[in-house]
């Protein structure tokens, strides 16, 4: 603290590190009642098992604030952290910086009647994210079984060496403030928030040996605005009664889809269980047929039926309902056979 400025530095290291390890006997046949020591039980009832998973993160990171007069905030942070679920490209460098501002100490806010108090405030950071995936997800993971008399090793689930650090770019604005004599506190905050390097799921061909294997790809915008707003209902010295309301409204939409490796592009839709993702959806949007209600003659449910009046004759002929779409060899370029990959990839398409 110097006259009205005040400073503050930080530098630290931390170091994180979790470890398991289970090992596991069965048995049945009990001896004696009461007595819980294996050699109490006569007869094992399965194969004894046992496991180790363990994972570490090493963190530097350094942080400075400074305000002046109490009236303008400056914040900047730095971090550098390796995590050892990564196996090529362990490190990454993450940081913020922030402003605010108490506007209503000001001058020309001192005769302001329903003011008590405003700060405007705003940040950029960027952050990673590791939880994606498991402590061994950079690693091919094999099973051990005896075939034949002698050991086999076949593979479970493909690892990626390659995988890294999902980043995080946002930008925040907010208000924080008092108004009418104390009556009322509002708070707004409004986000928007680009994650890349997306933990995914990537398809793969069935020559390959395995459906899909974890891949960094794909992004994702998310915006928001936050509210929280308080209102001091009844107040004396013995007895308080406040009234608060808070929520958020937001909205996601994928901005790049995952690289669909057997064209080199971006995948056009990507279907995961009832979920669909594509370029302009959410990640939530559900993936289903179109409900039709029920049918008035005898309550069975109805579904919409599309399909592509190739002939403009206004009726579903044979094969206009499979959106199938046949690069002239047998193959069907419609990947997932859903209409929405049929329109993008068929540009006359007569969908009725």
């Amino acid at each position: 603290q110097f006259n009205d400025h005040s400073l503050e530095v930080l530098a630290a290291h931390e170091t994180n590190e979790r470890r398991s390890n289970v090992s596991a006997q069965f048995k049945e046949n009990v001896i004696q009642p009461g007595i819980y020591t294996l050699n109490n039980y006569a007869l094992s009832s399965g194969p004894p098992t046992g496991s180790s998973d363990g994972s570490g993160i090493e963190s530097y990171f350094g942080q400075v604030n400074y305000n002046y007069k109490g009236k303008y905030y400056l914040t900047g942070s730095l971090r550098t952290d390796g995590s050892s679920r990564f196996v090529n490209d362990k490190w990454g460098v993450f940081g913020s910086i922030g402003a605010a501002w108490v506007m209503s100490d000001e001058d020309f806010m001192a005769d302001n009647s329903f003011v008590d108090y405003l700060k405007l405030k705003a940040s950029y950071g960027v952050t990673g994210d590791q939880e994606g995936v498991s402590t061994a997800s950079g690693y091919t993971i094999y099973n051990a079984t005896f075939v034949g008399g002698g050991l086999s090793l076949p593979e479970i689930r493909p690892g990626n060496p390659d995988l890294t650090w999902e980043t995080s770019k946002m930008l925040q604005f907010g208000i924080e403030s008092t108004v009418f004599n104390e009556m009322f506190d509002v708070n707004l905050d409004y986000y928007n928030k680009n994650t890349d390097n997306l933990f995914f799921n990537q398809r793969r061909g069935p020559s390959v040996g395995f459906a899909s294997i974890l891949v960094n790809d794909g992004e994702v915008a998310y915006n928001g605005l936050e509210f929280d707003v308080t209102a001091h209902v009844f107040k004396n010295q013995d007895f308080n009664l406040d009234f608060t309301i808070n929520g958020e409204v937001l909205s996601n939409e994928f901005k790049a889809m995952p690289i669909d490796v057997s064209t080199g592009e971006q995948k056009i839709i990507d279907v995961a269980g009832l979920y669909a993702y594509s370029v302009g959806s959410s990640i939530y949007d559900f993936y289903m047929r179109e409900w039709a209600g029920v049918d008035p003659a005898d309550g069975a449910p109805m579904w919409y039926q599309y399909y592509d009046d190739m002939n403009d004759n206004g009726v579903l002929d044979a094969g206009e309902a499979g959106f199938v779409i046949d690069d002239g060899f047998g193959n069907n370029l419609n990947g997932t056979n859903s209409l929405f990959e049929y329109r993008q990839k068929v540009s006359d398409a007569n969908i009725k």
